[in-house]
């Protein structure tokens, strides 16, 4: 056994690798579902990638398309609630909401974003 060459947070007894695996709306849980998304989905490694709002400092948007799949990606990196007019880049009327960092997802062309919220839609071609 060593000295550990970073102090141990105070925090530890509450915010572990032990909490996060019990709790399925964890950071860590979200990151797994998202390896996997990439591991389960050739869109997600092979689609075209098209990247909408580029000069958005608060959303980063994109899509990734094969001849079958389409995936659109929405993330919000503000630290407020904000509306994005999603019929304004692509369509999602026929996607699916396959993955998100919050559980009570609304759905629409246009979405109220939560702080730092993800969500990731797909359908087939």
């Amino acid at each position: 056994v060593g000295t550990p060459w970073m102090p141990v947070n105070e925090n530890y007894t509450s915010i572990n690798v032990a909490q996060q695996e019990q709790d399925p709306d964890s950071i860590l849980n979200f990151y797994r579902k998202t390896i996997q998304l990439r591991k389960s989905l050739d869109v997600v490694r092979n689609g075209s990638y098209t990247e909408y709002l580029q000069q958005s400092p608060y959303f980063y948007v994109y899509e990734r398309k094969t001849d079958s799949e389409k995936l659109v990606v929405l993330a919000s990196f503000s630290e407020k609630e904000r509306t994005l007019r999603v019929s304004d880049h692509t369509d999602l009327k026929d996607a699916s909401l396959i993955l998100s960092n919050y559980s009570d997802c609304e759905s629409g062309q246009t979405i109220r974003m939560r702080p730092y919220e993800v969500r990731v839609y797909y359908s087939k071609q």
